[in-house]
Formats: C-alpha cells, sequence, structure tokens
C-alpha cells in the first residue's frame, strides 16, 4: 500500500522535478521513504506501547509499596531518558545527511549503470570512479560521525544506569535499616532497576529507529 501511494502522488510532480533530479537517486528515495515508515510504525506500536505499559506497571507496583522509592525511580528514568534525547536529535541531523549521500551514492550508480554506453564510448570510466569515490567519502563520513554519536548516546545513558541502580538500591537499604520497608522490598527494588534500566534501554533504541526514520 506505502508503494502504491508513493508510486501515485510521485507522478503529480511537475515535469522539472524530474529532469533536476537523477532516476537512481528518486528510486531510492522513495524506497527509504517506504521502509522508513514502517519502521515507525513497527516502533511505536510495538516497542513504545508494550514498554510503557510495563513502565507504568513499575511506578505504580512501588508507590503501593513506597513512594518514596517510586519517586525516586520516577526522576531517575526522567533524567536518564531526557539525557539522551538531545544525543538522539544530533544524530539524527547525521542520518537525515546521511540519507541524502547514500541517495546520491544510488543515484549516482543506477544512473552510472544507465548510461553505460555513453561511458565507454567516450571512455569516462576514470571520471566516473573519481566521482563514485567522492560521493562514497561522504557517505561514509557523516554515517561515521553518526555512529560515534550513538556510541556517545550509550556510554553517557550506561553510565547513569549504573550509578542510579546502586543510588536506589542503597537509598532502598537505607529505608529498611530505619524500619521504613521491609527487606522483600530491597529485594523487589532489585529487580525493578533491572527491568527498568532494560526498558529504557529499549526506549532509547526504539527513540534512535523513530529518528532516523524521520530524518529518512
Amino acid at each position: 500500500a506505502l508503494s502504491r501511494y508513493a508510486f501515485a502522488e510521485i507522478q503529480k510532480h511537475s515535469y522539472e522535478f524530474f529532469t533536476d533530479r537523477f532516476v537512481g537517486s528518486l528510486t531510492s528515495q522513495i524506497k527509504r521513504y517506504v521502509e522508513a515508515l514502517i519502521n515507525l510504525f513497527e516502533g511505536l506500536v510495538f516497542t513504545y506501547w508494550m514498554n510503557l505499559v510495563t513502565l507504568a506497571g513499575i511506578f505504580v507496583t512501588m508507590f503501593v509499596f513506597s513512594w518514596k522509592l517510586a519517586l525516586l525511580f520516577v526522576i531517575n528514568s526522567v533524567v536518564i531518558f531526557s539525557v539522551a534525547i538531545p544525543l538522539l536529535r544530533k544524530r539524527m541531523q547525521y542520518d537525515e545527511l546521511a540519507g541524502q549521500a547514500s541517495s546520491k551514492v544510488s543515484g549516482h550508480f543506477s544512473d552510472m549503470i544507465t548510461n553505460i554506453m555513453n561511458v565507454k564510448l567516450f571512455t569516462g570510466f576514470a571520471k566516473e570512479r573519481e566521482l563514485f569515490h567522492e560521493v562514497t567519502e561522504e557517505q561514509a563520513h557523516l554515517e561515521k560521525k553518526s555512529w560515534a554519536t550513538w556510541i556517545v548516546t550509550i556510554a553517557i545513558q550506561n553510565s547513569l544506569m549504573l550509578f542510579s541502580r546502586y543510588g536506589i538500591l542503597g537509598v532502598a537499604i537505607y529505608l529498611w535499616s530505619k524500619g521504613e520497608t521491609t527487606i522483600g522490598i530491597v529485594v523487589l527494588v532489585v529487580g525493578f532497576t533491572q527491568n527498568l534500566f532494560g526498558i529504557l534501554w529499549h526506549l532509547t533504541r526504539s527513540t534512535s529507529g523513530i529518528l532516523k526514520s524521520l530524518a529518512n
């Protein structure tokens, strides 16, 4: 259905739209458009929906047993996820540029094959190789920047999760020593922090995928 919609919509453009663009680039853009919408739908429906329901269950359960620990869970979750958002938006900029570069690569490759007779007749192999090297280098450079931003995001988020996990556990043990909670709640906190940070990790990866789909 998405492919049919894209096929129908692209025909509505003017003649100049097609003459100013490479056939291969347009084909690559349409393919990425369809794939991006599928990834966007899957991320919103499956990852976000399932994980947010589980997250809400953890918060509600903790509020029932200890509102102090529940509040600590909420604050840590908001902080950890909020720190990742600016970095993911930065990565989205590189993904958008990398997507454009990818279209150039596909377009150049496709158009070279389409016009292979002209290339052979006018011995343009060296020039074509040089141009293709330039566009692939640009694509690789942008993809490396996107990857580096993602690695920084993971490192920062994992560090925050590590400190938060032991911080929450320390607070739970302190409340237990004061008689404000039970050892069973402390054990529950250990399990919930494991689930909580696993969910935050999946949400971050899903958000990164959604932003990349929007960039495409």
